[in-house]
């Protein structure tokens, strides 16, 4: 696993940006949705391979470059992956930085130039109930994407979920009635008045689902990261 290198900014000063950032789960309503929705979508980067091909998504924590993804999405190769930002702006993934394997997240950076301070988004505080609306954004090609589907039923740490034969465990993971398309992973899924709930993990084709990883499990792992930084 190879961690981040200690940030430009002070390391605390960066661990304050991300412990600000989480919580905005508290302070995030503040935001109207048409703010909340137009901050997402500033938020939302497009991970490309270095000949310009989408590869998946993600979605920025810090203005200065550090950003959530599927674990999957960065893990294999980030020498020959980038990231592009709303406005067409291409960086480097510079590390990975933390990641949880079995929820299949993890945060990284890319050397965007400025102060470290945080996004912010409206961040979803509750269980979703089953048929609750959602949407899911993306950027394909530089262009934003929304897929439309609803809350099926959710699973937490030790639980299995068994279909067709196979299982596996996961933790903190849900289902949703929305097919979605290959490249579509780190897309942000999202409820009716702009709040984040968590990130696209991948689709059952089979069976016309998706799989979310809620968003409480992402901010564990800011927090972790932001821990080690403030050892240093």
């Amino acid at each position: 696993m190879a961690y981040a290198r200690p940030p430009e900014n002070d390391p605390k000063e960066t661990s304050r940006a991300l412990e600000r950032f989480i919580q905005h789960l508290y302070w995030g309503d503040d935001l109207d949705t048409d703010q909340a929705r137009e901050n997402l979508d500033h938020g939302l980067v497009e991970i490309i391979y270095n000949d310009g091909g989408h590869c998946a998504n993600g979605l920025l924590v810090t203005q200065n470059g550090y950003f959530l993804t599927p674990k999957h999405c960065i893990e294999d190769d980030t020498a020959t992956k980038l990231v592009k930002l709303h406005d067409g702006k291409i960086y480097a993934i510079e590390e990975i930085c933390e990641i949880a394997g079995d929820d299949d997240i993890a945060l990284a950076k890319a050397p965007i130039q400025g102060k470290c301070r945080p996004a912010k988004y409206r961040l979803f505080n509750y269980d979703p109930q089953r048929g609750m609306p959602l949407a899911l954004k993306s950027r394909e090609n530089g262009e934003l994407v929304t897929n439309y589907g609803f809350f099926q039923r959710a699973w937490d740490t030790g639980s299995t979920l068994e279909r067709g034969g196979y299982k596996s465990q996961n933790r903190e993971q849900f289902e949703m009635t929305m097919l979605t398309a290959k490249g579509n992973s780190g897309s942000v899924i999202i409820g009716q008045e702009a709040e984040l709930i968590g990130f696209l993990k991948g689709t059952d084709r089979q069976h016309n689902t998706s799989t979310g990883v809620k968003l409480m499990k992402a901010l564990e792992l800011v927090s972790l990261y932001s821990q080690r930084l403030r050892k240093m």
